[in-house]
């Protein structure tokens, strides 16, 4: 039976399977560029809709997400299991302290225990030592200079 309208026509086989090559390409360029180092993918999609199982290196959790949303950047690149139970690796506090204040004070004495009421003295090179706890230093809730001889306690003066 013949029905009125335009005929749909499907594309020759080989542009089809160009596509699918194209898209398998694309998704891994942008897998391995941003995902790679967080998760391992289990099968590589042949169109932009398929739906992916990527496994967290780090807790073993599947997140199963659309390959159109990797190819285009919109996915976090975050497992919710590790974001709801707060198991990515804490950076060192000693680091951590390291890196924001000025290369004219030094961590002297940091206690173990809650982040919270942790114990931390730091030192200037004039001799002066400022203690305070651990969270108040890194949200620079403390003196931004030495009483001593003035000099700047956080990077770049903040």
């Amino acid at each position: 039976m013949f029905y009125p309208g335009k005929i749909l026509k499907l594309a020759p086989a080989d542009s089809r399977e160009d596509k699918r090559k194209m898209v398998r390409e694309s998704f891994q360029y942008h897998f391995c560029k941003k995902y790679a180092k967080n998760f391992v993918v289990s099968s590589i999609p042949s169109t932009i809709n398929e739906k992916v199982d990527l496994k967290c290196k780090q807790c073993g959790q599947v997140t199963i997400r659309r390959a159109e949303s990797i190819v285009k950047g919109t996915f976090s690149g975050n497992c919710a299991y590790c974001c709801l139970h707060d198991s990515k690796k804490a950076e060192n506090p000693r680091k951590k302290l390291k890196n924001i204040l000025s290369k004219n004070f030094i961590v002297d004495y940091l206690s173990s225990g809650d982040q919270r009421i942790k114990q931390t003295i730091i030192k200037c090179k004039c001799g002066y030592h400022l203690a305070a706890s651990y969270n108040r230093i890194i949200n620079k809730s403390i003196r931004q200079k030495c009483p001593k001889c003035g000099r700047d306690v956080f990077k770049n003066g903040k």
